[in-house]
């Protein structure tokens, strides 16, 4: 469920609703998104227990090694471009929670 998103002010970030109702809602996973995100929850207990008392529990998935959410201006194109997850660079999401646009799966680019 989309409930919430992240905005940047410069170096401050805000957490508040969607913009429209329309941007709540629930979006589908396919089985790459899905296998991609467990394998990025695994990656982060490890980071958990390397921090150890450092860590920060934020709530969220991607976050820097000490647990801390990421601005969002570090997923860029750029960076997403480069990702290995395959649900990441194949759709060109921006956060592996993003649906992959109808025109890209029908025209078989995915």
């Amino acid at each position: 469920m989309i409930g919430q998103q992240r905005l940047a002010y410069g170096q401050t970030v805000a957490v508040g609703p969607p913009k429209t109702a329309a941007s709540r809602r629930t979006i589908a996973l396919d089985r790459h998104a899905v296998r991609a995100l467990r394998t990025r929850r695994r990656r982060q207990g490890a980071e958990r227990r390397a921090a150890g008392e450092r860590w920060q529990e934020s709530g969220y998935v991607f976050t820097t090694a000490d647990g801390a959410p990421l601005h969002p201006d570090f997923l860029t194109a750029g960076s997403v471009a480069s990702c290995r997850t395959p649900a990441c660079r194949l759709c060109g999401c921006m956060t592996c929670g993003t649906a992959r646009p109808a025109w890209r799966t029908a025209r078989g680019l995915i």
